[in-house]
Parts: structure tokens; sequence; C-alpha cells
């Protein structure tokens, strides 16, 4: 696999030390059928 250096998605930094990830991506939309 390639390495990649560009990213062009939008992304935020979450200053958390706990993170929720049900609060970024809800159940209903990661799952995997």
């Amino acid at each position: 696999m390639n390495e990649y250096t560009i990213h062009s998605a939008k992304m935020v930094p979450l200053d958390r030390s706990n993170i929720d990830t049900d609060q970024i991506i809800p159940k209903t939309v990661s799952q995997i059928n």
C-alpha cells in the first residue's frame, strides 16, 4: 500500500479525553450489513 500525504476531506479536531463515537457517527449509520 502506498503512503499518501494529501487529505482533501473536512475535519474538526476534538479536544477531549473520552470521545463518544456515537455522537460523531450514530450507530444506525455505522452498521455494517
